[in-house]
C-alpha cells in the first residue's frame, strides 16, 4: 500500500474594491486530474490563505495535474508525479 502526499499553500483573494466587489462571493476549488483528463478528486478553498494536503489514496505511478479556478475561471496548473519503488 502506498501513499503520497502533496502540500499545497495558495492564496485566494478577492481583486478590486468598493461595493461592486463586496456583493460578488468568491469560491475556489482545485481539480486533480489524471494523465487522460479524468478528474479523480476535488477540493473546496476559501476565501483567503489556504493550505491543502493531497494524499494520493493508492492512486497508480503517473502524471497527473493540478489545477485552481477562483469563480469558475482557471488561475493555474501544476503537474505532480506519483513514483513506487
Amino acid at each position: 500500500m502506498y501513499s503520497t502526499q502533496l502540500t499545497h499553500k495558495c492564496h485566494l483573494n478577492r481583486g478590486g474594491s468598493g461595493a461592486r466587489s463586496i456583493l460578488h462571493l468568491l469560491t475556489g476549488e482545485i481539480t486533480v486530474n489524471d494523465m487522460y483528463g479524468k478528474t479523480i478528486a476535488n477540493y473546496k478553498l476559501l476565501e483567503g490563505e489556504n493550505t491543502l494536503e493531497i494524499i494520493n489514496n493508492n492512486w497508480a505511478p503517473g502524471i497527473y495535474t493540478y489545477a485552481m479556478f477562483a469563480n469558475g475561471k482557471l488561475i493555474e496548473v501544476k503537474k505532480m508525479v506519483i513514483t513506487h519503488n
